[in-house]
């Protein structure tokens, strides 16, 4: 349980010092991530189009369900 409260303060600080950059793409780091780069891979896994059938289906998912 303790562990558990440490990690929710831990989130509640990072989220007060940083504010939305938590949720960039880039992080609070701003790194450049693994293929936002590269747009075609980008567009392949938003279309569900990649070489991993797990992936497609859940990107397919998320389409239709408009998630």
């Amino acid at each position: 349980m303790v562990f558990e409260l440490i990690w929710r303060d831990f989130f509640k600080y990072t989220a007060l010092k940083y504010g939305n950059s938590i949720f960039k793409l880039g992080g609070i780091l701003e790194k450049l991530m693994c293929g936002q780069s590269n747009q075609k891979f980008v567009q392949q896994w938003v279309n569900g189009e990649t070489a991993d059938d797990f992936v497609n289906a859940n990107m397919i998912e998320l389409k239709k369900r408009g998630g």
